[in-house]
């Protein structure tokens, strides 16, 4: 009944912009500014992150429309800034070929009770079909391979050094591919860094190396280190 309410809901409601309500697109053209022009690397961490819009008020309106709501267009709008961030993470990684596998963030089960669904999973599906018709020289796969292995706190209002510690030891990797297959992990928000970190971490730890990270919006805290 739940997913039922959300289809109707976006049905009735996603034929204008997302963020402002005008026009008759998912978004207008004002609030595309944001979204529109080439993903940015994000410097200061171990391994390369590539973000597309800087997240703002306006770019949580659109994710939370895709995580919580349950909106198509919203949904479509992510995957296309994460097929574009994917893709500059390949160029900047001088990969041109081969099987790439889309590690996507894993969600708690109590998330996925919540929306529905495996929100980040069912975005890498969207983003994989894009990727495809994009770069057919690659062989795209997305591969479960994260596994939330403990609660997590609500990350709201905790300093980047508590979100760490939150995130200690959360993710594990429990699905044996190919050590040579290369991998890309992807989320959607990324704002201090940690759970990219946490989730690069336990990919280490079954000897499996991350090209990098791709992700929709970032804080632009993070988007100004260069």
């Amino acid at each position: 009944m739940q997913s039922l309410v959300r289809g109707l809901t976006t049905l009735a409601f996603e034929e204008s912009c997302l963020v402002c309500g005008a026009g008759d697109q998912a978004l207008c053209l004002r609030c595309n500014k944001n979204w529109s022009g080439e993903p940015k690397e994000i410097m200061g961490e171990s391994f390369p992150i590539f973000s597309q819009a800087i997240y703002d008020d306006l770019a949580a309106k659109i994710v939370l429309s895709a995580k919580e709501s349950g909106f198509g267009s919203a949904k479509e709008i992510l995957s296309l800034a994460l097929t574009k961030s994917v893709l500059a993470l390949l160029r900047r990684s001088e990969v041109k070929e081969g099987r790439i596998d889309l590690v996507p963030i894993p969600s708690s089960r109590r998330a996925q009770i919540r929306r529905g669904e495996d929100f980040l999973f069912e975005l890498a599906k969207l983003t994989k079909i894009r990727l495809a018709k994009a770069a057919p020289g690659f062989d795209f796969r997305i591969s479960r391979v994260l596994k939330v292995r403990k609660l997590i706190r609500d990350q709201s209002g905790l300093s980047e050094r508590e979100r760490d510690l939150n995130l200690s030891g959360a993710f594990y990797a429990d699905l044996k591919i190919p050590i040579t297959t290369q991998l890309v992990i992807l989320d959607d928000v990324v704002t201090t860094g940690s759970t990219l970190r946490e989730a690069n971490r336990a990919l280490k730890e079954r000897n499996l190396t991350a090209l990098g990270a791709a992700t929709a919006c970032a804080s632009q805290r993070r988007l100004l280190i260069r």
